[in-house]
């Protein structure tokens, strides 16, 4: 049985996951559990991981918007601790996979339920 979490247990869970998780990247193989697929790179713009804006409550959301080069394939999403490099802490295959024959935009949500 599930414990029934009070709000203040869940937004301060969520919070704490927003902390660990502040980057969001695209990949163009999908996540372990362990570790990233292989980030995109190239374009211009250029790929560069976004910001994660989390939404607060029971469950947490970010969408980061990326430029994807000519060629790129987007088959997954991922939290790391850094703009570059850092920790890799969570990630999701995207379904469908999406393939950009031209330089374009890539919008990827990731929702995380934290009670």
């Amino acid at each position: 049985m599930g414990a029934n979490t009070q709000p203040a247990v869940k937004a301060a869970l969520g919070a704490a996951y927003a902390t660990a998780c502040p980057w969001q990247a695209l990949y163009s193989t999908p996540p372990g559990t362990t570790s990233g697929g292989v980030e995109l790179a190239g374009g211009s713009p250029a790929y560069a991981r976004r910001p994660a804006t989390w939404s607060t409550g029971g469950t947490i959301a970010t969408t980061g918007v990326f430029n994807c080069a000519a060629g790129s394939t987007v088959a997954g999403t991922g939290l790391h601790t850094a703009a570059t490099g850092g920790s890799y802490q969570d990630g999701a295959a995207l379904t469908p996979v999406a393939t950009f024959s031209s330089q374009g935009t890539y919008s990827a949500t990731l929702t995380v339920a934290v009670a």
